[in-house]
Parts: C-alpha cells; structure tokens; sequence
C-alpha cells in the first residue's frame, strides 16, 4: 500500500495548504467536509500509515459538529427541492410497489467467470472504445496519474468503489474494492463515468455544488453506463454466466429502491434532515438512478448519439437547474412519471428479462 499513501498523502498535504489560504466560510467549510473527510475515509478504509497534519486531526476531533454554524448554509435550498418532487417521489415508489407485487423474482445465477485485475482492466479499455472516445481518453488520465486503485478495502469494507473528487486540486481520485468477477469491470465503469462527468466541473461554486446534491442524479449516467456495458458483453459474446450475473445485480438493485423510498411518503423535509438525511440521499439516489437510467437505454437503442449527449448535459445541469426542470426537459416529464404505465413498462421490459426464473 505504499504507493497509495504516497498519493493520499501528497493529496491531503495539498487539501490542507489550500485550508490554510481559505478564509470564505462556505469554502472552507467543503474543503473540511468533503474533501479532507473524503480523504479521511481512504486512510480508514485501506488502514493507511500516513502524518497527520493539523487540520485533518482537527476534523477528525470536531467533525461537522465543529461547523454547526454552516449547518442552516449546508441545507439551504434542499426544503424546496424536495418538496417540489414530492408528488413524483410517491409515484415513484408507486410505480415498484405495483411492479414488483406482481411476482417474486428468483434467482438462478451462476458465478461469474474468475478474472484477474489485468484481465478486468483489458475489459474496461475496450468497453469505453466501443462507447466513447472521449471518456476513453478521460480514462487513460486517471490510469496514467495512478488515481485509479484497485485494492481490498481494510476490515471487511463492504463498499463497492467511491469517486473522490477535489475540485480545490482539479483531481479525481478513484478506489475499487478488489473482485475477482465480472462486476470489478462494472464496477471501475460505474467509478470512471462519476469521475468524467465530474471533471467537467472543478470550478462550480460551494452553491452550485451544493444544488447538484440536492438534485441528486448523479447514479443516472453510471446505471447507464452498466445496462451499456452489459449490452457490449452480449455484443462480443462475452461469457454468459457472467453477463446474467451482472443483469441479476442490476434487478437485484431495483428491488431495493422500490422498498426503501416508501419510507418517505409522509416525512417533511425537516423530519428527513434530522431523522436520516443521509439514508434519504442515497435511496432517492437509486430511485432516480435507476428508472431514468433504464428511460435512457430504452431510447439508445434507437439513438446512441443523441441520448449520450443528453445524459451527460442532464447531469451537468444539475448544478444549476431545479429538478422539476430536469425531468421535464431530460428523459422522463413529471407528467410522464406520474402516469404508471410508463415507468411501468420500462422497467418490466427490462428487468424481468433480467434474471433466469425458475
């Protein structure tokens, strides 16, 4: 792990020299909450031996509590967001509730072809030459500035992979945690497009940043980009095993945003900022992910320029758009996702094929 603390460290020696220069509030505040926690968590999860500098033991002693202050600055905008989708949100869960009613999906999934971090690394290179070549190139950057690791994450960490990203430093930094299947290639994918998508943004403001949070559709692009990548395996005639392998954990994730949003039917938004504001996040994360991710697909079958196009200017909006205007303009309308046949049917189009069924 040497390597990856002589990166960390340079990075947070870098984070924290621009702690120092900062005196805006709102600024400093993200550089101590995303990224310098951001990089807090790698030395936890990989158990790293690195100098802790002032500012890190700072925030590792004060944490967000020591910024109580920012909190009213930090939710600032999330109230009118989420209640402006609020209506949609029901219908969203709506929409799972009566899909996945209507029968039990199960499982006959055998294990995935074995593969070596070369052979996934292989598999990813030709996936973004047969996407797009721009995200190729983005891709070369991140393997030739060694900000791609791949490594068992310490003490049994569950987490697939992350994307950090330090605006402050214009760098994306990406960790997966190490498989020997068919998902690290999936996986590594996911993490590459949060990464692209966010290189295109170093210079947003603490304010745009923050509405990007607040729309919240970041997994809209990397849920297309796996439906993608499973079409390209089928494509070269991939190993199915693993083709159908990659198809159930798409389902399977599904199934968990249609249990998990209708738990928010009834809440305010001050009973979601102090009553599990996080959980919210990432439910509403894969609820929106998921059903626009599957809207894309249907219609880059009939387009793949235009719709790569549209994915990735919808995800740059986010920093300056509502969400209603994003919905209305991007994939599905408010109107269209208020209609249950619609989400209905794209989502039994693609989902139940998704699996083998007994």
């Amino acid at each position: 792990m040497k390597k990856l603390e002589q990166i960390v460290s340079k990075y947070i020696n870098d984070v924290c020299r621009n702690i120092r220069n900062t005196s805006d509030d709102k600024e400093l505040f993200y550089l101590y909450n995303r990224e310098l926690s951001g990089l807090d968590e790698v030395i936890r999860f990989n158990d790293l031996n690195i100098y802790v500098p002032y500012e890190l033991e700072n925030y590792r002693k004060y944490g967000f509590d020591g910024y109580e202050s920012f909190a009213f600055v930090y939710y600032d905008g999330f109230k009118e967001i989420y209640n402006s989708v609020k209506e949609i949100n029901k219908d969203l869960a709506l929409v799972g509730g009566e899909l996945f009613g209507e029968r039990e999906l199960v499982y006959d999934v055998k294990p995935s072809l074995e593969l070596s971090i070369s052979d996934s690394m292989k598999i990813v290179q030709l996936f973004f030459e047969y996407y797009d070549n721009d995200v190729k190139k983005h891709f070369k950057k991140i393997c030739d500035d060694d900000n791609l690791i791949v490594a068992p994450l310490f003490n049994g960490n569950t987490i697939d992979g992350f994307t950090l990203t330090l605006n402050s430093l214009k760098e994306n930094f990406i960790e997966v945690n190490f498989r020997n299947d068919i998902l690290l290639s999936s996986n590594i994918i996911h993490e590459v497009f949060h990464s692209y998508v966010e290189s295109h943004m170093f210079d947003l403001s603490y304010d745009e940043r923050k509405k990007r949070l607040w729309n919240n559709l970041d997994e809209v692009i990397t849920y297309f980009s796996s439906l993608v990548f499973i079409q390209f395996l089928e494509e070269i005639n991939f190993d199915n095993n693993s083709i159908q392998f990659l198809k159930s954990d798409s389902a399977s994730r599904m199934i968990f945003f249609t249990g998990e949003f209708n738990k928010y039917f009834d809440l305010t938004y001050e009973d979601i900022i102090f009553g599990g504001f996080e959980d919210y996040l990432l439910s509403d994360s894969i609820a929106y992910g998921t059903l626009l991710a599957y809207h894309y697909y249907d219609k880059y079958l009939l387009d793949e320029n235009k719709v790569k196009d549209d994915i990735l200017n919808m995800s740059l909006d986010t920093a300056n758009k509502d969400k209603m205007f994003l919905l209305n303009n991007y994939g599905l309308s408010s109107d269209d996702i208020g209609d249950l046949d619609i989400p209905k049917k794209i989502l039994r189009k693609y989902g139940y094929n998704f699996t083998e069924k007994k």
